[in-house]
């Protein structure tokens, strides 16, 4: 019964696309319709500005750690918790209630993360935010973010650290997250990625594999 109700609300809540909701109250648009076409908070950045995606980030995160510990109280297993990580990602990544077209999954990852393992996301951020700051790519920056969380867990493991169970979380959910940001790597490879900005850019979206976002 704990997991019947604990796994399926992971999904749903991952289902809740803030950035859809943001772009529909503060302009009347539908983000998708810009952009990258994700509802991730990087095409809000790009679509609405700094400060709406500031709340749409705070909301993305805040989908992982509510999760996260509702499995935790519900379940109170590792395992319960990876599953239930995978699942947030997957309901943000094809949302239930957004004809499953999301985001790319970072931003809710590192939430279900920061309970699962504070020291793997505290890594992961720094190296996130670093990169964005030196190099203006968010997308490199979720890349290394992913692929160092793939490396961080498996080392607290071999440490006992960490429970075993949570190698399912990162060679899982990492690789999606990854395979979501195929056209950015691509781009990246071909320096062809464009660079963050905080302007606001209504260009009707054109690519829908153009710049990743969260």
């Amino acid at each position: 019964m704990e997991y019947a109700l604990a796994l399926p609300s992971a999904y749903l809540l991952g289902s809740i696309s803030w950035g859809l909701i943001a772009g529909r109250v503060r302009r009347g648009i539908d983000v998708r319709d810009y952009g990258s076409g994700s509802t991730g908070t990087t095409n809000v950045l790009r679509t609405l500005g700094p400060a709406t995606a500031g709340i749409v980030l705070m909301a993305d995160v805040a989908k992982g750690v509510i999760a996260l510990l509702l499995t935790r109280v519900l379940i109170g297993t590792a395992l319960g918790e990876s599953i239930a990580g995978l699942l947030v990602i997957a309901g943000h990544n094809w949302p239930l209630f957004s004809r499953f077209h999301g985001g790319r999954g970072v931003t809710v990852a590192v939430g279900a993360l920061a309970v699962m393992s504070p020291p793997a996301a505290a890594i992961s951020l720094a190296l996130f935010v670093s990169t964005v700051l030196i190099s203006r790519y968010v997308s490199l920056a979720s890349i290394l973010s992913i692929v160092a969380v793939m490396v961080i867990i498996p080392t607290l493991v071999a440490l006992d650290l960490a429970p075993w169970e949570h190698l399912l979380y990162a060679f899982l959910g990492g690789p999606v997250i990854l395979l979501r940001h195929k056209g950015n790597i691509q781009r990246l490879l071909q320096g062809t990625e464009s660079r963050i900005r905080l302007r606001p850019d209504r260009t009707p979206r054109v690519d829908p594999d153009s710049e990743g976002t969260p």
